[in-house]
């Protein structure tokens, strides 16, 4: 019976980032591309607590993990750093919605990083899909809702103005 707890215990504390490895990632050297790799990180965590979306957390984990290796440590980071202080809260859709909108951005700014320093198009993130839309990989062939959702995202954050939203939301629709 010890032997039988042993075991549950061994592969219930194994993280399945190890089902990823370095060799796979196009960026695999150097210091993390992204900034808000680490804050990411926390996002995937408390999204992974959120009922129904451990998939999604999962996904974004092993696409940051194909894209670049010393941004996918970092995300784990983050990842550790939230499981190590909070448990599993209220998730409300609104804010669900939200952290899958900054996870996209993200992961499509990261893929536009990686191919400017590597110079090697993701074509892997074309295989991998996330929640039904694919990540754009470069920031100039953003859809114009993933442009209105970033947009959005720096609004509330209020990091830009309502006169800078304002401006830059119509500047958006009329490439429409």
């Amino acid at each position: 019976m010890k032997y039988l707890i042993l075991i549950f215990l061994l592969f219930s504390s194994v993280n399945y980032s190890y089902a990823t490895s370095k060799k796979e990632a196009l960026y695999q050297n150097g210091k993390p591309l992204h900034d808000w790799s680490l804050s990411a990180g926390e996002w995937v965590a408390w999204m992974k607590s959120c009922q129904g979306n451990g998939g999604f957390a999962k996904t974004i984990r092993d696409e940051v993990a194909k894209l670049s290796w010393p941004d996918y440590k970092k995300l784990s980071t983050g990842v550790n750093k939230f499981e190590d202080r909070f448990i599993a809260g209220r998730c409300v859709d609104s804010e669900v919605q939200k952290g899958k909108s900054y996870l996209h951005s993200y992961v499509g700014e990261l893929s536009f990083l990686v191919q400017e320093k590597t110079g090697i198009t993701n074509s892997r993130s074309r295989d991998t899909q996330i929640n039904d839309n694919q990540i754009t990989e470069t920031k100039n062939n953003d859809s114009i809702e993933t442009k209105l959702s970033k947009l959005k995202y720096l609004y509330n954050e209020k990091l830009i103005t309502k006169k800078e939203y304002d401006e830059k939301r119509k500047e958006i629709l009329d490439e429409m």
